[in-house]
């Protein structure tokens, strides 16, 4: 089974459509993202010139990281 679907890239390519990405977004501990849009689209390129294959699933996995941190700072902001 793939480690990833094109559906999968697709409800992310979705979700960041639209959205205001801020300046920059601390990812991980001291892995901070400065340019969020370009970093998403290049993640969303390479997912999808690779689908499925495991060598490219870090990218995958660094999407979902960025969306779980962005949703969490919209949520502080929003409240």
């Amino acid at each position: 089974m793939p480690s990833f679907t094109i559906q999968d890239i697709d409800n992310l390519d979705d979700f960041f459509k639209g959205k205001e990405l801020p300046k920059d977004i601390e990812i991980a501990k001291g892995s901070i993202v400065s340019r969020p849009l370009d970093f998403v689209s290049g993640h969303i390129l390479v997912l999808k010139t690779h689908i499925g294959q495991t060598l490219y699933e870090p990218f995958y996995l660094r999407l979902l990281t960025f969306k779980d941190e962005l949703e969490k700072k919209l949520n502080k902001t929003s409240l």
